[in-house]
């Protein structure tokens, strides 16, 4: 039952409406209502139109045969006394409320659902007589009591319940399957809704169940003997189908109810075929002799929805006992989703074969192009630089200056286009797995001194500082001496590139079983987003790089390819503006 107040008083209206809350009446601001109290003149109470019972508030007891001819259907005598107005507005408010509760009740008795009104603890305070006809159980055996200590079945665990409970407090409407035991032993299978009733504070105060038969068809050919297979098969996650002998279809659980768009009733009396498009449904006959002695069939299919549309599943199908009756059991997964992202990966594993092929097309054709040409491009640059430091020889003998810087930058240009080339091929060789490594048994100490004192012009030229430390143990390497010159050199000219009147370091030191290198310098630094990239071939730290320093882009590429392919690594920390560090890890024996 509801209320509203009008009246322009609010002492008055906050006092009214403390008082119908209290009583369990909601109170609503606008709008028609159960009871309309009006605290107004004759004219004011005439004039409303609104539906519901109209109680006018009398203040004055003269006013109180005008208020009753105005249409006034109750009068409330407007007392300071608090008790005394609770007290008349009880017995007001029970007044109204008997015809109202008697026509409620006299719908619930009618309705061809179960009802069922219960307490928070689910003791049951009402049921209807379309209760007794599902459960079996008479009014008298039920009220106070809770279903589950009546009919519970055993098919549903604890948790099932609490879930049912965590959604009804949370002021949620639960919707779902029930199983229950009638008092005879058999199960009756129910759908139902189970909500709160919420009092004056919005928290529930009451718990009420709509309940239907869903299990009612006359002709049910696994029975009550076999109850708790059915009760599994009705709860289970996939589409579980029961056929007959004659493939028509017996019973089914409600995911193969949801999956295929058909009720239950709908569902049973067709034949398998009527939404399997598989050999073995349309040869039902066939499939029935396969299965027997136990055997099991699984097979991929289509199955066809209510409306049509289609979806891919895997089904295995098994003979199955019940009630004394041989049935084929089928289980069904949906499988639409794996076969899509299964085509899907098969794109893309096509796009990726196609782009791995035409790559590795392109890398042999262009190894075979630099195989082909390198002899013939590095004899003439070799015989360039030949003849260009003979030149410079004879000139310095004779103290002619006069071609000295000409012959000096030819020198320098064709040392480079030959240093590129040897560049590209190393790459290409690399990348295409064909470099062939020289085990050589190398004196470590030996070696940095030879290396230093090959970078020692490098270092000078830029006013720079060299330290060599070693602190390992090791005294001899297994390793391709020449590789590991190449790798170095190319970092310390790095090193000496990048940095002006600096320090430049390079230290040995164990790691397990393996040796590090470590170039670091006091450089110009490479900033955290590029350090991969500099490792790209043809790919610098930054545009400008190219222009003030020069160089190809390809001794870090080729540096780390090889460090990889003699079974190490290179890797690098930098910071702009304070220097890099390039460490270079290599197995103490060549693999």
């Amino acid at each position: 039952m509801d209320a509203r107040v009008v009246s322009d008083d609010e002492p008055l209206r906050d006092a009214l409406s403390a008082a119908l809350t209290e009583l369990g009446v909601a109170i609503i601001r606008e709008g028609d209502a159960d009871l309309v109290f009006i605290d107004a003149g004759p004219d004011a109470c005439r004039g409303y139109t609104g539906a519901g019972v109209r109680v006018a508030v009398l203040r004055d007891p003269v006013t109180a045969c005008a208020l009753l001819d105005a249409g006034a259907h109750e009068l409330l005598d407007w007392p300071r006394d608090r008790v005394a107005l609770v007290a008349h507005l009880d017995a007001l408010v029970r007044r109204h409320r008997g015809p109202a509760r008697a026509a409620m009740l006299r719908v619930l008795e009618l309705m061809d659902q179960s009802v069922e009104i219960s307490d928070l603890r689910g003791r049951l305070e009402y049921v209807n007589d379309a209760f007794e006809r599902l459960t079996g159980f008479s009014t008298g055996e039920v009220i106070g009591r809770t279903p589950r200590e009546l009919f519970r079945a055993g098919t549903h665990d604890d948790a099932y319940y609490q879930a049912i409970w965590d959604t009804i407090s949370r002021g949620g409407v639960w919707r779902g399957s029930i199983i229950g035991r009638r008092p005879d032993g058999s199960l009756s299978f129910q759908e139902g809704t189970i909500a709160g009733v919420r009092g004056p504070h919005e928290l529930p105060v009451k718990l009420i169940a709509l309940k239907r038969d869903v299990a009612s068809a006359p002709a049910d050919p696994i029975g009550a003997s076999e109850s708790r297979a059915r009760s599994l098969m009705w709860q289970a996650a996939d589409p579980l189908i029961i056929h007959g002998a004659d493939g028509r279809v017996y019973e089914v659980n409600e995911r193969a109810c949801q999956s295929l768009g058909y009720t239950r009733d709908e569902l049973r009396g067709k034949t398998i075929s009527d939404y399997d498009t598989s050999d073995e449904a349309r040869d039902f006959g066939g499939l029935w002799r396969a299965l027997e002695g136990g055997a099991r069939i699984g097979v991929e299919t289509t199955y066809r929805r209510k409306s049509g549309a289609t979806f891919d599943a895997e089904v295995r199908h098994g003979r199955i006992e019940l009630g004394g009756s041989t049935f084929v059991l089928s289980l069904a997964r949906d499988v639409s989703e794996r076969k899509r992202a299964e085509a899907e990966l098969r794109r893309v594993n096509a796009e990726l074969a196609t782009a791995r092929d035409t790559a590795m097309r392109a890398n042999a054709a262009m190894t075979t192009l630099l195989a082909t040409i390198s002899h013939d491009i590095r004899t003439p640059l070799n015989a360039i630089i030949g003849y260009a430091e003979l030149l410079i020889e004879m000139a310095e003998e004779s103290d002619d200056d006069r071609y000295r810087d000409e012959l000096g930058r030819l020198l320098r240009a064709a040392s480079h286009v030959l240093r590129l080339v040897n560049d590209l091929i190393d790459l290409t060789r690399v990348g295409a797995g064909r470099m062939e490594f020289t085990r050589e048994r190398l004196p470590l100490r030996e070696f940095l001194r030879e290396l230093a004192d090959t970078v020692r012009s490098l270092v000078d030229r830029g006013a720079n500082q060299l330290t060599v430390s070693v602190v390992s143990e090791v005294e001899h390497l297994e390793t391709d001496g020449t590789r590991l010159r190449q790798i170095l050199i190319n970092l310390l000219g790095n090193a000496c590139k990048f940095t002006q009147g600096g320090a430049i370091d390079l230290t040995v030191r164990d790691r397990a079983s393996s040796v590090e290198f470590l170039v670091a310098d006091t450089g110009i630094g490479i900033e955290a987003h590029k350090l991969e990239q500099i490792f790209e071939p043809f790919q610098q730290a930054d545009e400008s790089i190219h222009a003030t320093y020069g160089g190809s882009g390809l001794g870090l590429s080729i540096s780390r390819e090889l460090a990889r392919a003699m079974g190490g690594d290179l890797t690098v920390a930098s910071e702009p503006a304070r220097g890099s560090t390039f460490t270079l890890s290599l197995p103490r024996s060549l693999p």
